[in-house]
C-alpha cells in the first residue's frame, strides 16, 4: 500500500519534473546533488526552475517502531511520513518550520518499509554557524531566542530536542525549524515533567556537542525559555537550572 501527500502549491511544478508520485519520489533516478547516500537513507539537493529543494529517501524496515503504535491501536508510519505529519502539526501551531513539498510512504502487510519527504530550501544561515562566529554578547541573545522558541514549542505540546543545527535564521531574521523527524509527531499536553525532561535533554546534548558550553550559556537559554513559559511554568531560573543540570 502507498500513501502520498502533495502540497497543492507545488503540484504543477512536481508534475513538470516527474516528482509527483510515490515511485518517482523514491526512485533511483533523482536528478540532483547527492548530500548523503546509503542503503537505508539518501538525501539530494534538487534545483527546480531556480528554486532549491531537499529530497530525503528512507528505506529502512521499522518493525519495532511499528509495534508501539499498533499496541495503542494506531496506524504505524515510516520515518519521512512521520516527519511530514510533524511539520504540518507545527505549522498548525504557528511555528515557523520548513515547508513540506511532498511526502510518501510504502507499506507491506501494514508495516512501513520506505518513505520520502521533499522540502523547500530555507534561505538564510544555520544557527550553529552564526553562534560559533558571534561575540559572547550576541551568543547570549541568540540563546535567549532559542530558549523562547523552545518555550513556544513546549506550550504547543512539542517536546523534541531542538539543537542549534536544527534552526535556520532566514532573511526576515526569524528562527525556522528544519529536520523534524519525530517518533511521535502529534502534540502532547504541557506538563512540568515533560518540560523539564525536554530541557534536560537539550542541555545534555549541548554539553556533549560543545565542550566550551558553560553555565552562562545554559542561563541565557533558560532565561528566554522561562520568559516564554512564565504563566505555565512559574519557576525561578536557579531552580530550573538545578533540576535540569
Amino acid at each position: 500500500m502507498s500513501r502520498l501527500y502533495i502540497n497543492p502549491r507545488y503540484q504543477q511544478l512536481l508534475n513538470r519534473h516527474q516528482l509527483s508520485t510515490e515511485k518517482q519520489l523514491l526512485g533511483d533516478s533523482v536528478s540532483g546533488d547527492i548530500i548523503e547516500h546509503g542503503a537505508e537513507r539518501s538525501t539530494f539537493k534538487v534545483e527546480l526552475e531556480g528554486n532549491g529543494f531537499f529530497l530525503k529517501q528512507v528505506r529502512k524496515k521499522s518493525y519495532l517502531s511499528a509495534l508501539e503504535p499498533l499496541l495503542q491501536l494506531q496506524k504505524p508510519h515510516h520515518y519521512a511520513w512521520r516527519e511530514m505529519q510533524h511539520v504540518l502539526n507545527l505549522q498548525k501551531a504557528g511555528i515557523d518550520v520548513m515547508e513540506v513539498v511532498a511526502a510518501c510512504e510504502h507499506t507491506r502487510w501494514g508495516i512501513p518499509v520506505a518513505s520520502a519527504i521533499m522540502v523547500a530550501q530555507v534561505d538564510g544561515a544555520d544557527l550553529e554557524s552564526v553562534f560559533i562566529q558571534a561575540t559572547r554578547e550576541q551568543q547570549h541573545l541568540l540563546l535567549q531566542r532559542l530558549g523562547a522558541l523552545t518555550g513556544r514549542l513546549h506550550l504547543a505540546g512539542f517536546f523534541g530536542t531542538v539543537r542549534l543545527k536544527d534552526v535556520f535564521i532566514d532573511r526576515k531574521d526569524s528562527y525556522v525549524l528544519i529536520d523534524r523527524e519525530a517518533r511521535n509527531p502529534q502534540p502532547q499536553a504541557f506538563s512540568e515533567a515533560r518540560a523539564l525532561q525536554g530541557l534536560e535533554r537539550f542541555l545534555h546534548r549541548q554539553r556533549r556537542d560543545y565542550p566550551a558550553w558553560c553555565e552562562d550559556d545554559s542561563r541565557s537559554y533558560l532565561q528566554g525559555y522561562l520568559q516564554e513559559t512564565s504563566d505555565s511554568l512559574p519557576l525561578p531560573l536557579d531552580e530550573v537550572l538545578d533540576r535540569v543540570s
